[in-house]
């Protein structure tokens, strides 16, 4: 039996993973969030990163839960959700009223 979904909101959301990769939140939970990005990362990698917001770069780190590569020919940019461990309490503000 599948476990129920946290209520999810569409945004979109820049994202710098560990510094290095590019990503765009597609929707976001209180849990965590699922992102379009060029780099794929593995299911179970650990992610440390900062959702930007006007000029706040809010933390935020988690793990990989699923992950789907791109199809090369429509699409260059692979989905993944990742899962919140934790975050910074500016994100979980942001979160907190994304979610009302």
């Amino acid at each position: 039996m599948a476990l129920p979904r946290g209520r999810r909101v569409i945004a979109t959301l820049p994202v710098s993973i560990d510094g290095r990769a590019a990503a765009l939140s597609t929707d976001v939970s209180r849990e965590g969030f699922c992102l379009e990005s060029p780099t794929l990362l593995g299911v179970g990698s650990e992610v440390s990163g900062v959702v930007m917001h006007g000029t706040l770069k809010l933390a935020f780190t988690g793990r990989v839960a699923w992950a789907r590569p791109s199809d090369p020919r429509a699409c260059t940019f692979h989905r993944m959700g990742v899962q919140f461990e934790q975050l910074s309490p500016g994100l979980r503000a942001l979160l907190g009223l994304a979610l009302r």
